[in-house]
């Protein structure tokens, strides 16, 4: 017994929407994948940002320049100049800073 034409047109009907949910599906993981590579690239070029200094104006050299220049600084992380391109985050503890009191 062969199939009838509404047997096939029932197959090709199921194929076609087993089709277009996987196009679906495959759309929503290339979506994901879109946002992710977005999200990648931006937290790249925020660390980027950072050691390249271009985030930072006039960084400190030391943390006894930062209390000289500010002597109500209290301790806390500041962003110091380790060289001409790179700023680095450290704690300085201003209490502990010589030359300050």
């Amino acid at each position: 017994m062969y199939p009838t034409d509404d047997d096939i047109k029932e197959y090709l009907n199921k194929r076609l929407e087993s089709l277009e949910e996987t196009i679906v599906q495959q759309q929503c993981v290339n979506d994901i994948k879109s946002y992710l590579n977005v999200s990648l690239d931006s937290l790249e070029d925020t660390i980027i940002r950072q050691q390249t200094n271009k985030d930072f104006v006039d960084p400190a050299h030391n943390c006894s320049h930062i209390r000289h220049c500010n002597p109500g600084a209290t301790s806390g992380y500041y962003w110091l100049q380790s060289s001409p391109d790179y700023a680095v985050r450290v704690f300085c503890d201003m209490e502990r800073v010589c030359g300050c009191d």
